[in-house]
């Protein structure tokens, strides 16, 4: 299969220079810590909203680690919280699309 991606298809890992960088409109992190504060906003209090009880802290632990080394720098506790969730909720449109009960 070929493909325009620089990087695509070479069998191995692509290379950090093909990495496009994140920005706050890919991302929907507008501004750093945007997010958190939204989170602390819109569930009235002034610290993060709770974890998930399928958020294990390894996963929790595991989701930092990834996105914080492809962000550049440590995400806050809520940004995960929040890719976590988003991830969640993909897949879980996935999940209906595939069973036919979601159409575009």
């Amino acid at each position: 299969m070929k493909t325009n991606r620089p990087g695509a298809g070479s069998g191995g890992k692509s290379r950090s220079s093909d990495k496009q960088p994140f920005t706050g409109k890919s991302t929907g992190f507008i501004e750093e810590n945007a997010a958190c504060l939204n989170a602390a906003v819109g569930a009235g209090r002034g610290n993060d909203p709770a974890p998930a009880a399928w958020m294990t802290p390894a996963l929790i632990k595991e989701t930092h680690e990834m996105w914080s080394k492809r962000y550049g720098r440590a995400l806050e506790r809520c940004e995960v919280l929040e890719i976590l969730r988003n991830v969640r909720w993909f897949g879980e449109i996935l999940r209906r699309w595939l069973e036919g009960r979601v159409t575009t």
